[in-house]
């Protein structure tokens, strides 16, 4: 019996697997690529991750962009102490369009002010010569109760 149940245990794991695209795994990897970029400062990594045309929304409401995201880590305006992404969900829209939600926390400093934030995402991709591009990232600020 209890072989019968580990066997019934291990295949329901294996089928939960199966279901993921090879997409949908891609695009996990490719958010948890993105935060090490930005917690390295890792703006070559960043540059091929992130559509020109890439519109972001800040945690405050204002609007930024792939340019000037990557600036303020150039000049090191945005240091962060920690940054990660939990609860990812990925939705396939189509073959070459995907919504990632998620959770991020992160803490640092911006222009010599500490952070620490925690925010729900929405990041919109599209598969660009072949390689998947952030076009839209949208974080809300969770704020405490």
């Amino acid at each position: 019996m209890k072989t019968t149940l580990l066997t019934a245990f291990i295949l329901a794991i294996l089928a939960t697997a199966a279901l993921a695209s090879p997409a949908e795994t891609e695009l996990k990897e490719l958010v948890q690529q993105t935060m090490e970029a930005y917690l390295k400062g890792d703006t070559a990594f960043l540059e091929s991750a992130i559509a020109d045309e890439a519109t972001i929304i800040n945690s405050d409401g204002t609007i930024s962009s792939k340019r000037r995201d990557l600036s303020e880590l150039a000049k090191k305006n945005t240091l962060f102490d920690s940054l990660e992404m939990t609860d990812v969900k990925v939705r396939m829209l189509g073959e070459n369009h995907a919504l990632v939600t998620g959770v991020s926390k992160g803490a640092g400093t911006y222009m010599g002010e500490k952070f620490d934030v925690s925010t729900r995402d929405a990041i919109c991709y599209e598969k660009q010569g072949g390689k998947w591009r952030c076009i839209y990232w949208q974080g809300t600020e969770i704020k405490p109760l």
